[in-house]
């Protein structure tokens, strides 16, 4: 999701953001679902709907994209490596 692009509504269900699926290519979104808990400003999102004849994407559905590797905590590293010791 573009950075800077996220209008929440206030009716509280409505969001509109900007979708970028390649440099200086944007498609406009709006939903009504409820945003996932990790959605934020410039995470990676897949959106299921239907392009309207106004021009922007009408989202049934919307989903964050992110790495399935996990990576532990830089503490939680340190004290393993001393754990070890």
């Amino acid at each position: 999701m573009k950075r800077g692009s996220l209008v929440r509504h206030a009716d509280g269900s409505t969001l509109e953001f900007d979708v970028i699926d390649r440099p200086g290519a944007a498609v406009h979104v709006m939903t009504h679902s409820v945003p996932p808990q990790m959605f934020r400003e410039g995470i990676g999102v897949v959106v299921e709907g239907t392009m309207t004849p106004a021009g922007h994407f009408e989202s049934r559905r919307l989903m964050v994209s992110h790495s399935n590797e996990y990576r532990a905590p830089d503490a939680w590293i340190r004290r393993m490596i001393a754990f070890e010791r």
